[in-house]
């Protein structure tokens, strides 16, 4: 049976200002439902979660944010933590995107070394080098004397190319 919006109403409360979930009857078992509902799941490279079950079934507490409030699951689309924060499953904090627009909102990979995403630094040159993603396409900044130099360019590139789904932070120089 697929889970509908009505279906989760009758059985879930959902507080948009503060992402929680709350079942509405006390369930076998679990007697305070004053307290929120889930657990946290750890999720595709150490990213934390929020996950629910509901009539036996777990889902992420995002995608029942988004059912709830909206009537049904995205379609092609993908849910994406603003704030890239993915227990804060307020619904200020939740939009639909695509997957290229949910990658730009991404962290840090695990296996940069500069700090800053994008950049690294060319033993060979001698010099650091800027990089991007956008619509399937890399495109190559260039290389630069200075690591700030190259998070200038790479910081550019993100505001043009990423637009309002880029990652909001610094980079190492003021916006």
């Amino acid at each position: 049976m697929t889970l509908t919006a009505e279906k989760l109403r009758e059985m879930m409360i959902y507080l948009p200002e503060t992402g929680e979930f709350h079942h509405r009857k006390v369930r076998k078992g679990i007697s305070d439902v004053s307290r929120a509902a889930g657990s946290v799941l750890q999720g595709h490279r150490g990213k934390l979660y929020i996950r629910i079950s509901v009539n036996g079934k777990r889902h992420l507490a995002h995608r029942l944010a988004w059912l709830y409030s909206y009537g049904e699951f995205p379609i092609d689309k993908e849910i994406d933590h603003i704030n890239g924060d993915g227990c804060d499953n307020r619904l200020i904090n939740l939009r639909l995107v695509d997957h290229a627009q949910n990658k730009y909102n991404a962290k840090l990979n695990l296996n940069n070394v500069s700090g800053i995403k994008g950049v690294s630094y060319s033993k060979r040159h001698r010099r650091w080098r800027a990089d991007i993603r956008a619509d399937g396409k890399s495109y190559y900044l260039g290389t630069f004397s200075t690591k700030e130099e190259a998070a200038r360019a790479r910081l550019d590139a993100e505001v043009q190319l990423h637009g309002e789904f880029r990652r909001q932070e610094s980079h190492g120089v003021i916006p």
